[in-house]
């Protein structure tokens, strides 16, 4: 299959569960890195005035606000209490557990959804253990993430939630939360800095009887309103804007119940995360015990999220138009068994076409090992500098002049294994070559561009000024290219990492070619001075054509 002459880097040798149905978990649960760092959920002056609550059904709303964002992005998660309670995890404290289950009521009137179906999430404490002020930290983290959820500057989080009797009377809190954390600083340059935008609203029943608001610095804030009495089993509508007005801060402006306003305006500080590669868009709850931590449950229903800005790096992305070609999920596509791919299939290239050293052994096969359940693994190895171009083939898309692309991606070596990684989205068009084609260089540092025309110093790959210092190990990574074109002429407009935009602007003639129409979306993995290999994964590959 003949894509292009060679163009990888050799060319620069250069059951706990208390409930059925619930998945549940001992007294540790699988970690989730932004875990509220435990909380002063201990006896403390304000938590020994004795305060029965009752409680609740909450609908919330998170609004996070954002200045100097230049460019709007929208989406939904939907139905987040209907997902499958395996997609839920936790972390528990104080040798308390946690369960999650699925329920469906089939005829009214419903004591335990709104809608016919919810999300249960349960706290208990395992026998014969003390389990004093025991929490459950639950949190879905399969939402994969983008320049549209890094880019977020509103936020609003719907949801519908009640307690039990027994939650009623031996809740200390509930916790409404969610997590939005990326690079914001350095991106893409090997020195990259992460922040956590962590937006958590407390009703803290039995300590200080107040909502409070978290700060990354010094944990829980008391706000001036009381956190009042709600009954059993009945819902109450709460909504709660939040502002990110820079990337050290988040501010609470105000929180709505059941139609009345509560202003707050308390501006607090986001978590800094340094070098820690961190990349979440997560809804999450918590339940907190009192000192007995007896067993109860919170039932969730009609729970979405939406959200909406500017593109985090600038603007130089737009959001596509509704009338956009979606191409989406690619990478949950058939792989064809013998490398040739068609149109709507995965295939492969490893000759001298695609690479001047093929690897010694090369594969492509789905994985579970992924964000969303379903992705590729590549494997290559062997062979100096070997490489292996992997190309999905989506017919013509002839009156297409905007391309939106992204891939979501890993390997599982270090970076001083890697020659380079390669993420390419031709085009070919009434016998001319809109051929775009990028890839980070560990060679020269750079992310380089791929220009097709003939001619020595013209044809191959040159530097851009977008620095790239390369992609730690076993750590998701999102890059996303915006590319247009004229009826001779392409131009590599912007390209974001990691929620990071950098303008571009490199335009090039387009050449004549001997391909019928086609648009292709394609990576490639490359291998280094001793062919050692690896694994290059890829996720959430998606385009958008208009």
């Amino acid at each position: 299959m003949k894509l292009r002459r060679i163009t990888n880097s050799s060319q620069h040798p250069t059951s706990k569960c208390a409930f059925n149905g619930c998945v549940a978990s001992g007294r540790t649960a699988e970690a989730h890195n932004s875990l509220i760092p435990v909380m002063p959920h201990l006896p403390d002056a304000q938590r020994l005035r004795p305060n029965m609550r009752t409680i609740l059904i909450v609908f919330v709303s998170l609004t996070v606000l954002s200045a100097g964002e230049a460019l709007a992005q929208s989406g939904q998660l939907n139905n987040i209490d209907d997902t499958v309670n395996t997609q839920w995890k936790a972390q528990t404290v104080n040798n308390a557990f946690f369960g999650v289950a699925n329920i469906t009521e089939s005829s009214q009137p419903y004591k335990y959804t709104t809608d016919g179906h919810s999300i249960r999430f349960d706290l208990g404490c395992t026998s014969g253990s003390s389990c004093s002020y025991g929490l459950a930290h639950i949190y879905n983290p399969t939402y994969a993430t983008n320049s549209s959820t890094d880019g977020a500057t509103t936020i609003t989080d719907d949801l519908m939630a009640e307690l039990d009797s027994v939650g009623v009377s031996n809740s200390q809190a509930v916790v409404f939360g969610f997590d939005q954390s990326m690079c914001t600083s350095n991106c893409g340059t090997g020195s990259d800095q992460y922040t956590r935008f962590r937006y958590a609203m407390q009703c803290d029943f039995k300590g200080s009887g107040m909502w409070r608001v978290w700060d990354a610095n010094g944990g829980w804030v008391a706000t001036n309103r009381n956190c009042v009495a709600f009954t059993p089993l009945a819902f109450v509508h709460f909504t709660f804007h939040f502002s990110r007005p820079d990337t050290n801060h988040v501010t609470y402006t105000d929180f709505v119940i059941n139609g009345t306003t509560y202003p707050l305006n308390m501006t607090q500080a986001a978590e800094s995360l340094g070098a820690t590669a961190t990349h979440e868009f997560i809804p999450w709850v918590d339940l907190d015990g009192d000192t007995t931590t007896a067993g109860y449950s919170m039932w969730v229903d009609q729970w979405s999220v939406s959200y909406s800005g500017g593109g985090s790096g600038g603007g130089l992305i737009p959001t596509p138009p509704s009338n956009a070609t979606k191409l989406l999920n690619l990478d949950d596509d058939p792989i064809t068994s013998d490398g040739n791919g068609t149109t709507g299939n995965w295939g492969w290239c490893t000759t001298s076409d695609c690479s001047s050293s093929p690897p010694a052994t090369y594969s492509l096969t789905h994985t579970s090992d992924s964000l969303d359940g379903n992705g590729l693994d590549a494997w290559d190895s062997g062979n100096a500098y070997w490489g292996a171009l992997y190309y999905h083939k989506n017919g013509a898309q002839d009156s297409a002049t905007n391309y939106e692309v992204e891939w979501s991606f890993k390997t599982d070596t270090a970076w001083t294994n890697v020659q380079a990684l390669e993420f390419d989205y031709p085009a070919s068009i009434n016998k001319l070559w809109y051929y775009f084609g990028s890839q980070c260089n560990r060679a020269d540092g750079k992310w380089d561009y791929w220009n097709p025309n003939p001619g020595t110093g013209t044809h191959g790959w040159h530097p851009t000024s977008v620095p790239c210092g390369g992609f730690a190990a076993n750590t998701w990574h999102t890059v996303t290219w915006y590319g247009t074109r004229t009826s001779t002429q392409f131009t590599y407009n912007a390209i974001e990492i990691d929620g990071q935009q950098y303008a571009v602007n490199m335009t090039l003639s387009a050449p004549s070619t001997t391909w019928g129409d086609d648009f292709i979306v394609q990576f490639q993995a490359d291998g280094d001075s001793a062919g050692t290999g690896y694994n290059l994964y890829t996720d959430e590959i998606n385009a958008w054509v208009w």
